[in-house]
């Protein structure tokens, strides 16, 4: 299936209020509590390289591998089973960041699976736009997280062609210059 990148933009506007993409947020952030969340963070932060305003959601939960991570930026999947959640269609992250803003730089890292991991994505209308995309592409980058020294070394899962250009397109588009300043963000 491929979707064009405006309808990141029509689909946004199924939050009314920002407050109610604010609470999709932080209903996500909530559902880490199953998986040992204690703590949720929502500051404002500065973005470092064009001074602008940014929102910051923050969880201490389980975080996503890269596999739960890819189906979270794609459209219309969902991991929620419990008919508690609000957001089981696999909308809701979309719908609240694009609401929100043009762009949106998901960090997590995780424990579980094959070994830790820690994994980025970019969700960028701005990017879309303005590279001229028919379809929204969300680059992303995984790491695999040595938990003795604190190394993320580089985990080539679709090759290293791939992983560059997903990196390159992190730095050009992300508030992150670097790769060292990216990584510097998961926690």
């Amino acid at each position: 299936m491929c979707v064009h990148p405006k309808f990141l933009h029509s689909n946004a506007t199924s939050h009314k209020w920002p407050f109610g993409a604010v609470a999709e947020l932080l209903d996500n952030a909530v559902d880490e509590i199953k998986t040992g969340a204690t703590r949720i963070v929502v500051d404002k932060i500065v973005n470092k390289r064009n001074g602008s305003p940014a929102l910051l959601v923050q969880d201490d939960g389980g975080g996503m591998d890269p596999d739960s991570m890819r189906r979270c930026m794609s459209f219309g999947f969902s991991d929620k089973q419990s008919g508690s959640s609000i957001g089981q269609y696999g909308n809701g992250f979309k719908t609240s960041t694009m609401r929100l803003g043009a762009d949106a730089i998901v960090f997590s890292r995780c424990m579980k699976g094959s070994g830790p991991t820690q994994s980025v994505g970019l969700l960028s209308y701005t990017f879309l736009a303005e590279t001229g995309q028919k379809d929204v592409v969300v680059p992303m980058v995984d790491y695999k997280y040595d938990l003795l020294t604190g190394d993320a070394i580089q985990y080539e899962r679709h090759g290293a062609d791939q992983f560059c250009s997903n990196l390159s397109v992190l730095l050009k588009w992300s508030p992150f210059a670097t790769e060292e300043d990216l990584m510097g963000n998961v926690s």
